[in-house]
């Protein structure tokens, strides 16, 4: 039997912030940035927040590592910021010593589905 290992499903949290729920949803909102280098590959994954409980699937496309200030205008408003200085300053309420400097990888998606039901 010659069959190739299947992909892990990847397990991305999202903050608990409704407005930003909505935007992943309609589509406006296709990427995340995480501080560092992670360790994710493209395939099938998951949105989902233990807070406030809520969670899509969604097909990972693409996985870039880069330093922060090496984004383009375009990947930063994927991830829902509308430069890379309001990403720098929303993004240090979850990683405090993020600069420009850092090293971190962004996740973007495509084909965001499933059931959202209230309880």
């Amino acid at each position: 039997m010659n069959s190739q290992p299947r992909k892990p499903l990847y397990a991305i949290l999202v903050a608990p912030g409704e407005e930003e729920r909505k935007k992943i949803i309609s589509g406006e909102i296709t990427a995340t940035i995480r501080e560092g280098r992670r360790n994710y590959n493209t395939g099938i994954g998951m949105l989902c927040c233990h807070i406030n409980p809520w969670v899509v699937m969604t097909t990972i496309i693409e996985v870039k590592y880069c330093r922060l200030q090496a984004l383009k205008e375009e990947e930063y408003k994927k991830a829902g910021y509308d430069s890379l200085e309001d990403a720098l300053q929303k993004m240090k309420k979850y990683y405090p010593k993020l600069d420009f400097e850092s090293e971190i990888t962004m996740i973007t998606w495509t084909n965001v589905r499933g059931k959202l039901v209230d309880q």
